[in-house]
């Protein structure tokens, strides 16, 4: 199985220096998607969520609001984080690529 996946964040880091443990710093995911396709190229799983902020807000700028992204749409559509990131994890160990 093939593994491809994309994220949607909240920007950029204000300082690509700056520790890890500064999470103010780094954008967090907004949104996780992903597909799975066999090895004559078939698609056979897909799986797209919002992320429901856990703190953090979605930014109030134009390419959000042209996007249709907010932090009151991850609130009310968005799963926890840790949630799906247990179901990318299961797919990446099912996957030989990715």
């Amino acid at each position: 199985m093939y593994l491809f996946f994309d994220t949607e964040t909240t920007g950029k880091a204000k300082n690509f220096n700056a520790s890890f443990k500064d999470t103010d710093n780094w954008p967090r995911v907004t949104q996780l998607a992903w597909q799975v396709y066999n090895e004559e190229g078939k698609l056979f799983k897909s799986f797209s969520s919002l992320i429901k902020p856990d703190g953090w807000e979605v930014p109030k700028e134009k390419f959000f609001i042209d996007h249709n992204m907010s932090t009151e749409r991850c609130a009310n559509e968005g799963v926890p984080i840790i949630d799906i990131l247990s179901k990318f994890i299961e797919q990446i160990n099912k996957s030989a690529c990715f």
